[in-house]
């Protein structure tokens, strides 16, 4: 596992890969959600993992819970995109109506099990719920995203488990500002092997 000490930069490159819909493999049927955004990383995951990870965070509407996603970072000629291949839970959280705090413990067991379960994919977004207050990002989230999913590809998801909404978000153009993408891919069968 290679290490990396708080304030350094880190640049990833994409693995070029074809883009899936473009690819005559590929047999799955793909739900585009939304309209693309100017110089926005694609997204795309299972349905059934959302529908998964839905599920599995809806059994909590009273405090705030969250994780993370991993899978990779592609391109293919001008397309950058991201596969979501499944989650992480965060554990030993300090969690509560309208925050969720990853403290060390909760980095560590993050780390520990992508390592262990995840050893070939990368920490590719978050994920957290804000329960009866809506979909949007906060400051805090905003803090979050900046501090700890700093590259221009990584990605948010927030859910509301009290009524199943939810949003992508992801830097904009010139990585400013966290925003709604509005637009992902939801598909069938597994994209990336």
């Amino acid at each position: 596992m290679s290490s990396q000490r708080f304030g350094e930069v880190k640049t990833v490159q994409p693995e070029r890969r074809i883009f899936p819909l473009f690819d005559p493999q590929f047999s799955g049927r793909v739900f585009s959600k939304g309209a693309v955004g100017q110089n926005s990383v694609e997204i795309i995951l299972e349905d059934s993992l959302l529908d998964r990870l839905i599920k599995k965070v809806s059994h909590e509407k009273r405090r705030e819970v969250g994780g993370v996603f991993v899978g990779g970072y592609y391109s293919y000629n001008s397309i950058e995109f991201v596969v979501i291949d499944d989650f992480i839970e965060a554990q030993y959280t300090q969690s509560r109506t309208l925050a969720v705090k990853f403290t060390h413990e909760t980095w560590a067991a993050i780390q520990r099990d992508k390592e262990y379960l995840y050893p070939d994919r990368q920490i590719v977004g978050w994920y957290h719920t804000h329960p009866r207050s809506g979909v949007y990002f906060s400051q805090r989230d905003v803090f979050v995203h900046k501090n700890f999913f700093s590259l221009s590809w990584q990605t948010a998801l927030v859910i509301d488990p009290n009524n199943g909404d939810y949003s992508f978000f992801q830097w904009d153009a010139d990585e400013e500002n966290v925003v709604e993408c509005g637009h992902y891919y939801l598909t069938n069968q597994v994209v990336i092997s």
